[in-house]
């Protein structure tokens, strides 16, 4: 999350605006806040960028809602950061071995007492005629019947193993066959590629260490001997260049080239 953050303003690194979501259970399995982080809220990272924050009840689906709508028209309209701190809670432990009155007594004494979010908003949905009893009563016992279905579903289900399909297939190991297939080129190929690669326009005014560098290498493809990592990768690209296999170069070292 933080490299996300700290790259969404560099070029050529940019997600073109991230929306980040917080779970915010306010704990961390069973770490408190004031052990997990120096700040008061989670979301405090965001503002190394001045992404804007929304803060929001997870008991209140429809306020999630409006926020997510807002996070997603300012994230395309400005194709910058945004985050929603939905706040809200876990009812049960990080795991099934998990108890965790143990390490927060206080506060799992109050989400015992507490409705759980479904009843929260069922209720208000009933108050305001939007359904009745009966409908949310309905509608809660079929959803029911069909995780447990669904459930059951997944008990019985084989997957097929597709590790190795579509564009994959021809490296799908077959016993004692290399599928790999030959990736060497031509010793004319290479040659020409150095020509390329060694080139100088002779109305450019190169840099007098750069032109012994270009010196450096043709030498090495005259003679054939004394190629090093930098000339090796030159090659390994162009090489896939002739393919016709796209090749991305990012970061301060290839703008040096170094």
């Amino acid at each position: 999350v933080a490299e996300c953050f700290a790259m969404s303003g560099v070029r050529g690194h940019s997600t073109g605006g991230t929306i980040h979501i917080i779970v915010n259970n306010q704990i961390g399995f069973t770490t408190n806040p004031r052990f997990a982080r120096s700040s008061p809220y989670p979301s405090d990272i965001a503002k190394m960028v001045e992404a804007p924050i929304l803060h929001c009840n997870g008991d209140d689906p429809e306020a999630v809602v409006h926020c997510a709508r807002i996070a997603t028209e300012f994230r395309q309209q400005f194709n910058r950061d945004v985050v929603i701190d939905m706040i809200c809670y876990r009812r049960f432990g990080h795991n099934e071995g998990d108890e965790p009155s143990f390490t927060q007594p206080m506060m799992y004494k109050k989400i015992k007492q507490h409705p759980t979010t479904l009843n929260v908003y069922g209720e208000k949905l009933i108050k305001e005629g939007v359904i009745t009893a009966e409908e949310f009563n309905k509608n809660k016992k079929e959803f029911k019947n069909l995780l447990d279905e669904q459930l059951k579903t997944a008990k019985e289900y084989k997957p097929k193993l597709e590790w190795f399909e579509g564009v994959w297939s021809r490296y799908k190991p077959t016993r004692g066959q290399d599928k790999r297939g030959v990736t060497g080129v031509t010793v004319d190929t290479i040659k020409e590629i150095g020509k390329r690669i060694t080139y100088i326009p002779e109305d450019f005014n190169v840099h007098p260490t750069i032109r012994k560098i270009f010196e450096n290498k043709k030498k090495m493809f005259e003679n054939g001997t004394g190629f090093d990592w930098a000339t090796a990768e030159q090659l390994a690209f162009a090489t896939l260049l002739e393919e016709g296999t796209p090749v991305r170069l990012s970061g301060q070292d290839s703008g040096r080239g170094t």
